[in-house]
């Protein structure tokens, strides 16, 4: 994790190409991949990474809900 606070939930892995001499605990993360369409939501519960990547020119939000 980082030191800052801004980016303290934050991964240092690459996702998209890991290290896995540094983080050898990646090789069995389990993942699933999600082709969202124009409209679509996608809940991520509370304590899930998440990885995001948009495949063409795109606008995402992002709302993170309390307790």
């Amino acid at each position: 994790m980082f030191d800052d606070l801004m980016r303290q939930n934050t991964s240092q892995v690459d996702v998209e190409n890991p290290d896995l001499k540094q983080f050898p605990r990646f090789s069995v993360v389990q993942c699933e991949d999600f082709l969202m369409e124009p409209g679509d939501c996608l809940f991520i519960p509370r304590g899930y990474f998440h990885h995001i990547r948009a495949l063409e020119k795109s606008i995402s939000v992002s709302i993170w809900f309390g307790d």
